[in-house]
């Protein structure tokens, strides 16, 4: 599935050897396992290895995973345990309940694993960082240490990654290695310190907790970028559209500054110039780091003091590039209306026709253009996991004339729309995301997904069209699920009207959302957003 936003915690850690002695399982043999493993870099401390989750997650969760046998090999099978959902490490966490997982499941190929480091933190073992996910169950690492044949686990920890938007920072150095934790929850930027000591045996203890200076992450919204000053106010460099900037402290004080004759208000805020260093500066305060000054009024709020959960979601991206988590109403208007009160107010509703049965026969979708070229679609199943099937659809659209509209839908995929010119069958546009709804003006797309796996979860595209072509602008990810039971009144869920879309004006538009706060519930019920385009919004468009 596309996006994983509440996710559980794995871990527990108990010595293989001691199971060895309890059972008959047999030992592999350490040829096997060497030679598997020498496709890996060896790499040795100091290591300092961030990886993020601020793109989508179906991006960094896209990957094939250990074999079955080798997760065998590296008895990953006894380490593995699930705990109740949290934001934090479980490991020496004893107030949680954890529950033990079968070695069936543990082993089961839709619990993925990667090895992302192997490394040499001393001589007397081996260490291995991986990675694993499981669809709507969770994600976790786990740093284990084995002996040097790898016949043996000595010790395990492992580490719950991230909530929505965040970061996980490894650093091995010596005999230690420490664990930054950074992550939105709620609009608040919140970080953890925790330190870790390998002994000469491979087992790992905890040392300490410390809480971070409150560095907030923020993306650039000036269209021709953002100016950074050193202390004396000489520039120094400059961030880019969307760069994201973090700030370490700002000014108490407000300034306002003039942009075309309209006031911008802002703090002067110091902010880290290498990342990597102030990572390694917090986590070893005797590393330094070089910092800079910007002006901090041309930066996405990165969350609204709005309580109307309208403007809640659960991530965002303009063009194509990932957005650290911003205010909406930078943007937008948002309200949870009642449709039935704005039936006067609509001047556009979708005009389609679903004209597939007069098109496809045994599966396969014909259509024939006027100077008689022709053109087959199949329905095809994909011999792979699940054996998702891409099945084919025609439409015909007042919006899109002497055009063929052939859609195409899969599980774990965006639906495809293919525009074909009637009159001699040549392709004039591919677009990605929901049915798209032109704007009364035609200068834009509104496309709405829902995850066919997940119905909680679903996409909003507001997409340009610029020369006869959509060009993706932005995207929107809503997940039910991260929604708390009081953000709804029950009042607002009504009985589904029949369109999807409703425009009042070229720049206002109610979409209807089913209201599935639940993966896989069903629902009859629906609420209506009613969005309002904002300048800002038309004037990333141009960007």
């Amino acid at each position: 599935m596309r996006f994983l936003l509440f996710l559980l915690v794995l871990t527990v850690g108990f010595s293989c050897r001691e199971e060895n002695e309890n059972t008959n399982q047999p030992i592999v043999e350490s040829v096997n396992i060497v030679g598997f493993l020498n496709s890996y870099e060896l790499k040795t401390s100091p290591l300092l290895d961030t990886i993020s989750f601020l793109e989508p997650k179906n991006k960094y969760n896209d990957f094939e995973g250990l074999e079955f046998s080798q997760k065998q090999v590296l008895q990953l099978d006894t380490i593995i345990s699930i705990t109740k959902r949290g934001f934090r490490f479980y490991d020496y966490d004893k107030s949680h309940h954890l529950y033990h997982l079968s070695k069936e499941y543990a082993l089961d190929k839709h619990l993925k694993t990667k090895i992302i480091h192997n490394l040499r933190v001393s001589k007397n073992y081996k260490t291995l960082l991986f990675y694993s996910v499981q669809a709507n169950v969770g994600s976790f690492f786990s740093v284990i240490n084995y002996n040097n044949d790898y016949k043996s686990i000595l010790d395990v920890k492992i580490v719950y990654p991230y909530k929505t938007n965040s970061e996980t920072v490894f650093y091995f150095y010596d005999s230690n290695f420490n664990i930054k934790s950074y992550y939105y929850d709620d609009g608040v930027m919140k970080t953890t310190y925790d330190y870790f000591l390998m002994d000469e045996n491979g087992k790992i203890s905890f040392k300490e907790k410390k809480s971070a200076v409150r560095e907030h992450t923020r993306s650039v919204k000036a269209s021709s970028g953002l100016i950074i000053r050193d202390s004396m106010g000489n520039q120094i460099g400059k961030l880019n559209f969307l760069d994201n900037v973090t700030i370490e402290k700002s000014s108490e004080n407000d300034t306002i500054i003039y942009d075309q004759g309209q006031p911008i208000k802002g703090k002067k805020a110091k902010i880290i110039l290498d990342y990597q260093a102030y990572l390694k500066h917090l986590l070893i305060p005797t590393e330094s780091y070089n910092h800079g000054y910007i002006f901090d009024g041309y930066l996405f709020d990165s969350f609204c003091e709005q309580t109307n959960f309208a403007y809640k979601n659960s991530g965002f991206s303009i063009k194509g590039k990932e957005v650290l988590p911003i205010c909406l109403e930078d943007l937008f208007e948002i309200n949870v209306v009642d449709i039935s009160k704005y039936k006067t107010n609509i001047i556009k509703t979708p005009k389609i026709q679903d004209v597939t049965k007069d098109y496809k026969q045994d599966n396969r979708l014909k259509i024939i253009a006027n100077n008689g070229e022709k053109l087959i679609y199949k329905d095809t199943t994909y011999h792979s996991e699940y054996s998702p099937t891409k099945t084919f659809s025609l439409y015909q659209d007042q919006d899109f004339p002497n055009t063929f509209l052939v859609g195409s839908s899969m599980v774990f995929s965006y639906p495809n729309f293919i525009f074909i010119n009637k009159e001699n069958g040549s392709i004039n546009d591919v677009y990605e995301g929901g049915y798209p709804y032109v704007s009364p003006n035609k200068d834009y797309v509104v496309s709405i997904d829902y995850d066919l796996e997940c119905l909680s979860q679903r996409t909003v595209f507001i997409d340009r069209i610029k020369n006869d072509k959509i060009e993706k602008s932005i995207m929107l990810f809503y997940d039910l699920e991260d929604y708390l039971e009081s953000d709804f009144d029950t009042n607002q869920f009504l009985n589904k009207t029949e369109e999807e879309i409703y425009w009042i004006s070229n720049k206002e538009f109610i979409i209807k959302f089913m209201s599935n706060s639940d993966c896989y519930e069903s629902s009859d019920h629906c609420f209506y957003l009613k969005y309002k385009l904002k300048d800002s919004f038309y004037n990333i468009l141009e960007i």
